[in-house]
């Protein structure tokens, strides 16, 4: 039997696999077909992920001041410490040439949830979960006082008038605090909403057929990747896959194919563990892992004798592997850091 949190927490750890994966394979200072190809199909599903999970523990008997306690503690709070971590060691490699007055203003812009820390900008996506989450609640706290047919009715406006206003503000290239995706993202959140209603159906059917749903998702998307390059997920970018309706399409079919997968994970306890613990810190990675590629290549400027050939996500693109493994090498180093000196903690309290 699978234990409902732990698969989500592989899900997590795909998901965030994907995310280091992705940024591994960039491709904006340099083009590769080959590598290209891998990058788009990880991007279908990499960051939708979160949001999928995100909308399966969304729990509407919390108040609503409660609910937005709980978010800000989740969410805001560590993005704050992880922003001011990242701020201080950009100050003192001196990347910026910041003075104090652009300092102060980077800290104001970290608090208003709007970071301009060169080292952090991965994290824009918790900001656009945030204020999805917050109004995804504020929307539909209430709807179970509603009947059946009323409730539906309601959902059914809700969700067109979500992705009408997502829509325009895209298409009038409105994004202060990501507005449009935050929109457009409601309706991802739905998704697991429905998941944690339908669970025990849909795990019984998952569990049954997870193997033939993975692999024929898996060709589909490939297949997608192959024939139709132009159908591409790049949220920072505002790529949605051609159009709105494809975009949410292929969302659903990643979200079945990175649920298939984790079920099939299951059945492996050594990976299990590894991708299980690596979902339970997706944030930790998600916040450090530029900083940890930003070490790979000061580490290979100082072997090889060269400077930096790009200044993108990564320099080195022929060490595409090494950003990768440093970073869940060092992610992992750090865990079995933590969880020693908790144990040491509560030998001492013994």
């Amino acid at each position: 039997m699978i234990k409902r949190l732990e698969i989500y927490d592989i899900i997590k750890g795909i998901g965030i696999i994907g995310v280091v994966l992705g940024h591994a394979l960039n491709t904006d200072c340099f083009y590769n077909d080959r590598i290209d190809f891998f990058r788009r199909l990880i991007y279908l599903f990499n960051l939708i992920i979160f949001v999928f999970v995100s909308g399966r523990f969304i729990n509407f008997q919390y108040d609503i001041k409660f609910f937005i306690k709980k978010k800000a503690k989740s969410l805001y709070l560590p993005y704050i410490l992880i922003n001011l971590i990242l701020l201080m060691i950009q100050i003192m490699i001196n990347m910026s040439y910041l003075n104090l007055k652009k300092i102060i203003i980077m800290i104001l812009n970290v608090s208003l949830f709007n970071s301009q820390v060169y080292l952090s900008s991965f994290l824009w996506f918790v900001q656009v979960l945030f204020f999805s989450e917050i109004l995804f609640f504020l929307v539909f706290k209430y709807t179970n006082k509603f009947t059946q047919i009323f409730k539906i009715i309601y959902l059914c406006v809700t969700m067109i008038v979500f992705v009408l206003v997502g829509y325009i503000f895209f298409s009038f290239n409105i994004n202060v605090y990501n507005i449009d995706l935050i929109f457009l993202m409601i309706h991802i959140l739905g998704v697991g909403y429905i998941f944690k209603i339908y669970q025990n159906i849909i795990d019984l059917y998952l569990k049954k057929y997870n193997i033939i749903l993975c692999i024929g998702i898996l060709l589909l998307m490939l297949s997608i990747c192959y024939y139709f390059p132009w159908i591409q997920i790049e949220l920072s970018k505002r790529i949605f896959a051609g159009n709105i309706m494809y975009f949410y399409s292929i969302s659903i079919l990643s979200i079945l194919f990175v649920y298939s997968l984790a079920i099939f994970l299951t059945k492996f306890v050594l990976i299990k563990k590894y991708i299980t613990e690596f979902g339970m810190n997706s944030y930790f990675i998600m916040g450090f892992h530029y900083l940890f590629f930003y070490c790979v290549d000061k580490l290979i400027m100082m072997t090889m004798g060269v400077d930096l050939p790009y200044k993108c996500v990564i320099s080195f693109p022929n060490f595409r592997w090494l950003y990768v493994f440093v970073t869940f090498l060092l992610t992992h180093l750090y865990l079995v850091f933590i969880k020693s000196r908790i144990k040491n903690i509560k030998v001492i309290n013994t």
